[in-house]
């Protein structure tokens, strides 16, 4: 048994910890537009504030250091917000494939690299069309949202059976640190008094990126095999703390995805389902949140800034404490997996609704991040639930099955800034109640479906498929031995034959 000194010391956390990086600057990618998009539209101008006084604001002006010089309409924001989603239709789905058959390790970087690069270039292209900014958004969501599934690839391969919650909890806490250092930074970015500062958004992150992609091709591995500095004694752990054979296999032999089995599978729907409108309603809030505070509240960039982030603060540490509070209950065997991915994924979709939806009856800024931010920690517990299940109902598809999840994830995710933008047109009162409601509708469809289909245990054709596997390689073993008896049988009657 591992002390926690020596757990954390391990390689297989030392690549966690390069694994979270990688999904912190990821997201940052993705949701910096956000934060600079009210950067750009800070004109000083007084909003229409008619519709602050429900909350109990005045129509002080808050003076701010950034400047607007690009401010789009609404409509136009929201296609620039949504576009990073465009490529998230294919590109989880062809990266599955792609990692189940080249690895992780050298996509991933390519990807990132790539992404960098564009994201160091979006300034430039916003200043000279709106069109081609989301087609360069479109682009660079194809290369990110890429990334998503191969993470789930990565565990399958470096991750103990005893401690597969928690490292891929801490590894997707990542997507709320990524949003809470991309809010956090850029209120303060926003402000340097050169070229308007909310450039600056994007040069910091590309550079940040770059530095993570040589730190991830000089310390990781796609398998623990193949990892130059691990110990003997922790690769075998890793290895034979796992249940199936799978991940033995030659990562020079293609594998062929059962689409059709995967398909007809109902967990692997209430899987889709629950992690989809998860997708959705976080999709909503970090592509809102900081327009609801400046609209309703109108904070300043910093505060702005410092404020929005409380809630991915909360959901990032949720998170993990979910995940090893989880991966302790199942190790005591107190309650079955199924059984427990449940309760997880229901108690945190009901708690996240309840909490958004009161969001619209508080009046003050601090009251009501504190309500969202208890919505989206509570939401937490959903990767200890739903998220997790990719690696339990076909660990060999893994890639795959996250990759078909992540897909539809971003038919929901490209839609929600639409009907975000709809929902709060006008920006009152009453339309980020309907807002807030809609996330408590999605949220309780979410955890009822889960319930009612979802499952971790592997799926009947997938047991099946390796039980034939197995039979297989046993027919194999059993004719090499028999080949060999002959050929050996065969050489000593040469020689007998030789001698006479």
């Amino acid at each position: 048994m591992e002390t926690i000194v020596q757990k954390l010391k391990s390689w297989r956390w030392r690549v966690a910890y390069l694994a979270l990086f990688g999904m912190i600057t990821q997201i940052m990618h993705r949701n910096c537009i956000s934060f600079a998009l009210v950067c750009m539209c800070k004109d000083g101008q007084t909003h229409n504030a008619s519709h602050l006084h429900s909350y109990g604001k005045s129509e002080e002006i808050i003076p701010d250091l950034a400047s607007g010089e690009s401010c789009w309409d609404s409509t136009t924001q929201s296609l620039v917000l949504s576009a990073y989603f465009y490529g998230q239709l294919l590109a989880p789905f062809i990266s599955g494939l792609v990692s189940l058959r080249f690895g992780v390790r050298r996509p991933m970087a390519l990807y990132m690299f790539l992404s960098s690069i564009l994201l160091a270039a979006t300034p430039t292209v916003a200043r000279i069309s709106p069109n081609l900014t989301i087609a360069l958004r479109a682009v660079q969501g194809f290369l990110g949202s890429g990334c998503l599934p191969m993470y789930s690839q990565l565990w399958d391969e470096w991750a103990p059976t005893s401690e597969r919650s928690e490292l891929l909890a801490f590894t997707f806490s990542g997507l709320d640190l990524g949003i809470l250092v991309a809010f956090v930074s850029s209120g303060y970015l926003c402000t340097i008094r050169f070229d308007n500062g909310w450039p600056f958004i994007f040069y910091t992150y590309g550079a940040v990126t770059i530095v993570w992609v040589v730190l991830w091709l000089m310390f990781v591995t796609d398998s623990p095999k193949t990892h130059p500095y691990i110990s003997n004694g922790e690769r075998k752990f890793i290895r034979g703390s796992r249940h199936d054979h799978i991940s033995d296999k030659s990562s020079d032999t293609p594998v062929k995805t059962p689409w059709l089995e995967i398909l007809k599978s109902g967990p692997v729907w209430a899987m889709i389902t629950a992690m989809a409108t998860v997708a959705f309603g976080m999709t909503v809030v970090f592509s809102y949140l900081p327009k609801y505070m400046n609209d309703v509240y109108e904070l300043n960039t910093k505060e702005n800034g410092i404020m929005s982030s409380f809630p991915f603060l909360g959901r990032g540490m949720s998170i993990i404490f979910i995940g090893i509070i989880t991966d302790k209950i199942l190790q005591r065997k107190w309650i079955s997996v199924t059984r427990m991915r449940k309760i997880n994924q229901c108690i945190s979709s009901c708690t996240a609704a309840v909490s958004i939806y009161f969001v619209q009856y508080v009046y003050r800024a601090d009251l009501a991040i504190l309500l969202i931010t208890v919505s989206t920690a509570a939401l937490g517990g959903t990767m200890s639930g739903s998220y997790t299940n990719a690696l339990e109902l076909a660990p060999r598809y893994a890639s795959s099955l996250s990759g078909l999840a992540f897909t539809i994830n971003g038919l929901g995710q490209i839609i929600a800034p639409m009907i975000g933008s709809k929902i709060i047109q006008q920006g009152t009162a009453e339309n980020w109640g309907n807002m807030f409601l809609t996330l408590a509708a999605v949220y309780t469809v979410g955890g009822v479906v889960y319930v009612i289909l979802g499952s971790s245990e592997e799926l009947p054709w997938y047991t099946k498929a390796k039980q034939d596997d197995d039979n297989k390689q046993e027919e194999s073993k059993e004719i090499s031995t028999i080949s060999v008896t002959v050929i050996e049988k065969m050489k000593k009657s040469r020689d007998i034959f030789l001698k006479i």
